[in-house]
């Protein structure tokens, strides 16, 4: 997600001067689309647990490495396709009960910091 800032900021400028007469306009027609797509990605992210594919299986097996020592329930991460191709979606199965788990109140109810 930081990547997708960074280009925002650092394209635009410096393609903007080869694209015509009008640097300024080109500037804001290049950098609006990066930064909300930028800020798609943040909400999906923070709101759904969407991410592509490749950070959702790390972040699933970073979570289950750690899951012991951060939650007082036992859970289990995966990995489940989302509607947009190439991006998943983080699912916890509270297994103990064999059910899932939604991520905001795993962290806020049963996050042990």
């Amino acid at each position: 997600m930081a990547w997708l800032f960074v280009i925002a900021c650092f394209l635009p400028p410096t393609i903007a001067l080869y694209l015509g007469q009008h640097p300024w306009f080109s500037l804001i027609i290049m950098a609006a689309p990066l930064f909300a797509l930028a800020s798609v990605f943040g909400l999906m992210s923070e709101v759904w647990d969407i991410s592509p594919t490749f950070v959702a299986r790390r972040e699933a097996r970073y979570q289950n490495r750690h899951a012991r020592d951060a939650y007082t329930i036992p859970v289990q991460f995966e990995t489940v396709k989302a509607l947009l191709p190439g991006l998943s979606r983080l699912r916890v199965i509270r297994t103990d009960l064999n059910q899932e788990i939604g991520a905001w109140s795993l962290k806020m109810i049963h996050s042990r910091t």
